[in-house]
């Protein structure tokens, strides 16, 4: 009697069209924004990159669309719209919110010129994702703005373009250089410049109407605003290219509960495309870097020259070591300082002298 019920039973759910195999899985979508064109390779690219990879690794369980060139966000309320959950995800800049993100403000503001070494793009990434995984603090300050950082977006490094040529420390003697954030006008009034606070909306005109003479940027960044068209001539740095940043100065962040609604499949696949990036990105922003180089030299029709290594040391013996203000700021602001330079100092070097990271 048993087997004849079951029989029956099992007839009837399939006479009313109910399926018997397990539901499919629920697809998440997620809406994401960015405050620059789709085409900057940095936060925009990067950013279609890693949703594109998360979409393909859930086997499109997850969706998304994201809305470029500040249509959604702009870059004065990106933070605001991510916190809010008004997007997903995001490329966000730390950068411009240096009082909330203190840590990231600092970091991201420095250039080490008193190294003999410092790691290429590659290893700001991975030391930025460290740091980030190993000290609470840089969590909490993500955390009190309802996001989570996913992955570091390194800006390629950034060189000086001036109305004049430029070959030496000399030459830059006396002229006004556009400056922003707290450290870099400490580095440039070393190299003998008056450093003049300038909107990078307003870059371009302050370089035609003479309130600057040179702008210290990103190649991609100089380039992308045609800022070659009224300083065409490019002092790298360097001996060889520029020095990076010591953190990243964009990240993919999400909406914490964005994030926390996910089931944790998706969260996992999230978390593994953002470590196995890292490293991606470094190498693509490296790229980006000699892409802008030559496009500046090539539209601009300009010259280009490169420190010598006597100015580069006499920049640096002008120059108090930022790393070590860096640490006592944020010990004056109640964060463990000292030990995030140290432990920052101990990454970068053990990955210039390649012990870290070890191959698993």
């Amino acid at each position: 009697m048993k087997e004849l019920t079951t029989t029956w039973l099992a007839s009837a759910v399939l006479a009313m069209g109910v399926a018997t195999t397990p539901a499919l899985a629920q697809t998440e979508h997620l809406r994401g924004a960015h405050i620059f064109p789709e085409a900057f390779v940095q936060s925009g690219q990067n950013l279609e990159e890693w949703a594109s990879r998360v979409a393909e690794r859930s086997d499109g369980r997850v969706t998304y669309d994201i809305i470029h060139g500040g249509a959604l966000l702009s870059l004065g309320d990106h933070v605001d719209g991510i916190s809010a959950g008004l997007v997903d995800f995001t490329s966000f800049y730390p950068i411009y919110f240096p009082g909330e993100f203190q840590i990231e403000g600092a970091l991201t503001n420095i250039i080490d010129i008193w190294s003999d070494e410092v790691p290429d793009l590659e290893g700001v990434a991975l030391i930025h994702a460290q740091l980030h995984s190993e000290f609470p603090e840089f969590q909490e300050e993500y955390a009190n703005r309802n996001m989570r950082m996913m992955l570091p977006l390194p800006a390629d490094p950034y060189v000086i373009i001036c109305n004049r040529e430029v070959t030496s420390i000399d030459d830059l003697q006396g002229l006004k250089m556009r400056t922003f954030g707290r450290y870099f006008p400490i580095l440039q009034e070393a190299l003998g410049v008056e450093p003049i606070v300038v909107p990078g909306s307003e870059a371009y005109q302050a370089l035609a109407t003479g309130l600057v003479d040179c702008v210290y940027s990103t190649p991609d960044w100089l380039h992308a605003n045609s800022l070659h068209e009224v300083a065409p001539h490019i002092l790298i740095p360097g001996t060889e290219k520029a020095r990076p940043q010591l953190f990243a100065t964009s990240v993919v962040a999400m909406n914490t509960n964005s994030f926390a609604a996910l089931p944790e499949d998706i969260q996992q696949i999230m978390e593994e495309v953002s470590l196995e990036m890292t490293g991606f990105i470094g190498q693509a922003m490296e790229g980006v870097y000699e892409a802008g180089i030559e496009n500046l030299l090539r539209d601009g029709e300009g010259t280009i020259n490169y420190m010598s290594e006597a100015d580069m040391k006499r920049w640096a013996a002008n120059t108090p070591n930022q790393l070590d203000r860096a640490a006592a700021d944020l010990n004056e602001a109640g964060y463990p300082g000292d030990a995030i330079i140290s432990r920052y100092r101990e990454l970068s070097a053990a990955y210039v002298a390649g012990e870290w990271p070890k191959d698993e």
